[in-house]
């Protein structure tokens, strides 16, 4: 290896944080944001179409209600029960934070992989800043993998050892 850090191990931790910023932390940032407003958006639908649909019966007329307020109500209930179905099924809330605390661990690698970048004197030097910042990042993957998946399967997920 050469004694300075222009080489090849500079090179590929320099493209790894590229890689990291634009690819990974970008797909961690989307993914946080798409669950926190479906979260939201189901859990407010679901909120409100009760709501009024407790305010119709309530408050419409016999003549109306015979009308169309059978239709209008069961609508308003599938409604209902469908956007709390999907807050249930796919556990917006749960992916949020799993996504935001893996935005966050992402956000920190980049950091530190760019202060080694800027640290390193040798090319060895950044081949073992390289090493590490790619071991950190997919333990990171690796991590909201196996957290996912207990989320689709409703197992709780095991503590990861330190």
């Amino acid at each position: 290896m050469s004694d300075t850090a222009d080489g090849a191990q500079r090179q590929l931790l320099q493209s790894l944080i590229v890689r990291l910023e634009k690819d990974e932390l970008a797909e961690y940032t989307k993914a946080s944001n798409f669950h926190y407003w479906m979260w939201h958006l189901c859990a407010g639908a679901a909120f409100l179409t009760s709501l009024v649909s407790g305010a119709l019966a309530s408050l419409i007329s016999d003549r109306t209600f015979a009308a169309y307020g059978k239709v209008l109500l069961a609508a308003l209930s599938f409604i209902s029960a469908g956007a709390t179905g999907l807050v249930s099924l796919y556990k917006f809330r749960e992916k949020e934070a799993l996504r935001e605390e893996g935005r966050i661990e992402m956000q920190d690698i980049v950091d530190n992989a760019k202060s080694l970048l800027a640290s390193c004197k040798t090319d060895d030097e950044c081949g073992r800043a390289y090493h590490t910042v790619r071991e950190r990042a997919r333990v990171l993957s690796m991590n909201q993998h196996r957290r996912d998946i207990a989320l689709r399967s409703d197992e709780l997920p095991k503590a990861d050892k330190v």
